[in-house]
């Protein structure tokens, strides 16, 4: 149990933070304020907790979130996009390909940076 006022709960608090508004623009500084801290001691400390920056946290946050919402509705990939916090679709498509790959296999879609291809039985070629 993290002492209030300690390191570790300064911490839990900016991890609080983050989760409650992972979809908004974070600014580092913002973070520090909660903590307490200068910047680096933030960086230093977060990622002793997580093992990663507050940044790498907010972006695996979205991205979960972006994840889960295109599971369970993958009709409007831009629109989960700009839900989650990316400004842009195309950087939104990138960070996602390099976290879960180019291709997510769900109920009979095929998730591809952005396209629904509905899929017949197997993965084969289209035959023209």
């Amino acid at each position: 149990m993290a002492i209030e006022g300690s390191r570790g709960n300064r911490i839990r608090e900016v991890i609080e933070y983050i989760i409650n508004n992972f979809d908004q623009s974070i600014k580092i500084e913002k973070l520090a304020e909660i903590a307490n801290m200068s910047n680096p001691s933030l960086h230093r400390h977060f990622k002793e907790v997580t093992s990663m920056s507050p940044n790498q946290f907010k972006k695996q946050l979205r991205l979960q979130e972006a994840r889960r919402m295109l599971l369970a509705d993958a009709t409007d990939i831009a629109n989960i996009a700009f839900r989650v916090g990316y400004e842009s679709q195309s950087q939104f498509s990138r960070e996602y390909s390099r976290m879960f790959g180019l291709m997510q296999v769900y109920k009979g879609a095929l998730l591809q940076l952005g396209k629904v291809i509905i899929l017949v039985k197997t993965l084969a070629p289209v035959k023209k």
